[in-house]
């Protein structure tokens, strides 16, 4: 049987290179050629990763280990000569220095590997089985999606299994395992921590359940939670609640991804083409729909209490409103643009965010199909459609679909929500205000206690020369005459992140290197507001009864 052999081994880790090697003996290939790719982009990372410029030392030898002289067709692209009936053998040195969720990593203490980042694959072969082995010290365990053998070898039966393999090798890690179902669970742990393994168990499979009920069964045989705990980040404090909380906020949100995005995927995105940008609308779905269901399964689970979920979605909410890409970017749009600069700062007031505008956009949908159902559909059950229509069955989704699935539940007014929240340019004040008190919810209009924020529309950072300008209100006073980046020097006011200021704000303001005079003149509108939900204490025996079935 054709199979792509691939082993990695690494020393010298404070040079940061891990050694990977590839083997294959095609069965038959018409052109006398090899094409060998490294990935673009990666899954649930909708942006060019550039993979490609982490690599060093590529050579290819034949199964006598001669020199084979290849070309390149694009920055990712290898042609490889060869003839039939012969192996080639592929070795690179890959730089393995991105500590985060998508990249890998070696140290003294462990190694850590996103195959997708570093694993090249053959162009149309990543159906045919691969083979990884890893030279390991022998007191290493691996944390992995798959259980490896004694000699530290793992069996798979694509690239696409393949890449979405991530695992770390190490003589520290230790696992938690708990069961939902006939699945077993385990959370890898890498690195000193101080938690409590019995609360980490109980909280786990309090949201694991919660997630397999919604969806009725669960679409792997295991499941891997990989921690690192690193002693400079805070998930070495993991004992103390903030910490603790955004760790299960994390956790839930990426099991989440287990049915919505591994399985359930936009049709752009069926099968991944890892050679170039994916363009698609349904962002909103993807990671909209994960975030907020990633929050609303730990309320259900009863792992947060009903204020924490609110406080939380408060931080979504200010964060969405103080967001003026609502204005400029329509939902839709923002997602199609991710590929342009979805995951950095972009210019002001360009675009919006399919979490945090997809996950308040995703609560709309679920209260307006709720409400005009009488509460007897919901969100949950377009997700179990959606399961059992495209994810059990491995076909792709569109935003029409979509849309049409809503509507058949919520009806007409769903369809103007889904209309204005998905393709309009609004922040969705009015739909937030109409939809709460279905639940018992106040909606609360808020306002900065800074007043150069209030009413000046200025947000300000320290910097070690004063304060840098870092967010501009659109037609505020400070729209008219401050610059992103600016750096106030000096200024008439004592305390320029005050609750007062006069009505004019004389600053000394560092631009391009040069010395401006700028005086800001107040006028009767505020700025930065937004709103939050707070629980009505007067609500009805019914509404409470139908934020019960929301909640429950």
């Amino acid at each position: 049987m054709e199979k792509i052999e691939y082993q990695i081994s690494y020393n010298a880790v404070n040079k940061k290179f891990i050694d990977v090697q590839i083997v294959y003996k095609p069965v038959y290939i018409e052109e006398q050629f090899i094409v060998l790719q490294i990935p673009a982009w990666r899954p649930g990372r909708y942006e060019l990763q550039q993979y490609a410029k982490n690599i060093h030392s590529f050579k290819v030898v034949n199964q006598d280990e001669n020199p084979i002289q290849y070309s390149k067709k694009d920055i990712n692209t290898w042609i490889i000569p060869f003839e039939n009936n012969q192996s080639i053998k592929v070795s690179y040195k890959y730089y393995a220095n991105q500590m985060d969720a998508g990249g890998s990593w070696v140290d003294e203490h462990q190694l850590y590997i996103n195959p997708i980042n570093c694993l090249m694959y053959v162009a149309h072969k990543l159906q045919k089985p691969c083979k990884l082995k890893l030279m390991l010290p022998n007191h290493y365990q691996v944390a992995c999606g798959k259980l490896l053998d004694n000699n530290h070898e793992l069996e798979l039966d694509s690239y696409y299994e393949l890449s979405d393999m991530p695992f770390i090798a190490s003589k520290d890690l230790k696992p938690i395992n708990y069961e939902v179902g006939n699945t077993l669970f385990t959370c890898w742990f890498q690195g000193k921590h101080q938690i409590d393994e019995n609360q980490i168990i109980s909280d786990f499979k309090a949201f694991t359940e919660q997630q397999l009920a919604l969806f009725g069964d669960f679409p792997f045989e295991e499941y891997h939670f990989l921690i690192q705990s690193l002693p400079y980040h805070y998930y070495s404090h993991l004992h103390e609640p903030e910490y603790y909380f955004e760790l299960l906020g994390i956790s839930s949100h990426e099991l989440f991804h287990a049915w919505n995005v591994c399985k359930i995927r936009p049709l752009e995105l069926q099968p991944y083409n890892y050679s170039k940008p994916s363009y698609f609308q349904t962002g909103f779905v993807a990671e909209g729909f994960t975030t907020y269901y990633g929050d609303l399964m730990l309320v259900r689970a009863k792992v947060f209490t009903y204020l924490e979920y609110i406080d939380n979605f408060n931080r979504t909410l200010r964060l969405h409103f103080h967001n003026f890409g609502n204005s400029n970017s329509s939902l839709a749009e923002s997602s199609f643009d991710l590929w342009l600069d979805g995951y950095q700062t972009s210019i002001p007031h360009r675009k919006v965010s399919i979490y945090q505008k997809g996950a308040f956009v995703a609560c709309l949908l679920d209260w307006s199909i709720r409400k005009y159902t009488n509460h007897e559909k919901s969100l949950d059950d377009i997700l179990q459609t959606m399961w059992n229509i495209y994810g059990k069955k491995n076909l792709g989704y569109t935003i029409q679909e979509i849309e049409a699935m809503i509507v058949s539940l919520g009806g007409l007014q769903t369809k103007d929500l889904f209309d204005e929240a998905i393709f309009g340019k609004t922040d969705l004040a009015s739909w937030l205000k109409a939809l709460a008190v279905e639940f018992g919810l106040q909606v609360n209009e808020m306002h900065p206690h800074a007043a150069i924020e209030r009413m000046f529309g200025m947000k300000i950072l320290a910097n070690s020369k004063g304060y840098i300008v870092d967010t501009i209100a659109p037609d505020s006073p400070a729209d008219l005459l401050m610059s992103k980046g600016d750096i106030i020097l000096e200024s008439d006011s004592q305390e320029l992140m005050g609750i007062v200021l006069s009505n004019t704000l004389t600053m000394k303001v560092q631009r391009n290197h040069q010395l401006l005079d700028i005086c800001l003149e107040m006028n009767n509108n505020l700025y930065f507001k937004w709103y939050e939900l707070a629980i009505d204490a007067s609500a009805s025996e019914k509404v409470l009864q139908k934020q019960k079935l929301w909640l429950k």
